[in-house]
């Protein structure tokens, strides 16, 4: 088959394939192409995790919250059974170190949680990078 037949029969090929809309043909929004494929499958994962971390973050913000009343509370019912000026000081300074500890370690799985979403992220965003530069390397090269 002559060189330029071959050419001719991909373009039509390639048209053919190529949806129109009443306003006309969607080559003309060349620019949009790089959200198709692994920029939009990037775009749409991106989506589901950002979605994820706003359940992930305010349940754990709530559990936490929860917690620290529970934990108040018992300080005012530990309080009100003090005997003397020591037993109360006694309370107050296990409550103390027991609500630093807590905040401590709120803070870490926070931390830990944050982690995993931005790592996540990153691994969509690097995929989607490699299958954008494997697509063009594909369109770049001569097809035969």
């Amino acid at each position: 088959m002559p060189a330029s037949l071959n050419r001719e029969t991909r373009e039509m090929k390639k048209k053919a394939q190529t949806p129109t809309y009443e306003f006309g043909d969607i080559a003309a929004f060349a620019p949009m192409a790089a959200f198709n494929g692994p920029m939009s499958s990037a775009m749409i994962r991106s989506s589901q995790l950002f979605a994820k971390s706003l359940q992930t973050m305010p349940a754990e913000v709530a559990g936490f919250i929860g917690r620290r009343v529970e934990a108040d509370a018992k300080l005012y019912s530990d309080c009100a059974h003090c005997d003397d000026w020591q037993d109360l000081v006694t309370v107050q300074q296990k409550w103390l170190k027991q609500t630093s500890e807590d905040y401590l370690k709120e803070m870490n799985q926070m931390m830990a949680i944050s982690q995993s979403l931005f790592s996540d992220a990153a691994k969509v965003a690097t995929q989607a990078t490699k299958d954008m530069a494997s697509e063009a390397d594909e369109k770049a090269s001569p097809t035969e």
